[in-house]
């Protein structure tokens, strides 16, 4: 188990809204993806933070619109326009990762110490681009 202190805090952050499973407000599928999420940020598994971080993210935006009955693509229109922003980097970021489009950023060959630094930070970019929309389900009390 990683010990708290190495965490960042947008992992602090995270793992305080995720941990205990019901203290969001989501549907069984976004919880069972945070819940695997919690251990990824444990883990210190970056790339698989960035991708799991972008699918909760769009989990979100559909629970959402099946609730307001918005488009998905409507489901954060309440967001800052540094939220949204966030949000895109962190979607094209999932898409670098997982469709291969030629070598990028962290990914320039073997999991050295340079790539590996890299991804973990884009992997708490990731964690911080997501928390306003898990502190919007906080459930209070």
């Amino acid at each position: 188990m990683t010990n708290s202190r190495a965490l960042t805090q947008p992992a602090r952050a995270f793992l305080a809204l995720a941990e205990p499973a019901g203290r969001l407000d989501t549907g069984p599928h976004t919880a069972n993806l945070l819940a695997e999420l919690a251990q990824l940020v444990r883990a210190r598994a970056p790339i698989s933070q960035i991708i799991l971080a972008a699918t909760i993210s769009d989990s979100l935006a559909h629970e959402q619109s099946e609730f307001d009955g918005q488009d998905a693509q409507d489901g954060f229109s309440w967001l800052s326009r540094k939220e949204v922003e966030a949000l895109l980097w962190l979607r094209e970021r999932r898409n670098q990762l997982v469709h291969y489009q030629g070598t990028t950023d962290g990914m320039t060959g073997g999991y050295d110490t340079k790539d590996a630094a890299y991804l973990m930070a884009d992997a708490e970019a990731a964690l911080s681009a997501l928390l306003p929309l898990l502190e919007e389900r906080e459930i209070i009390g």
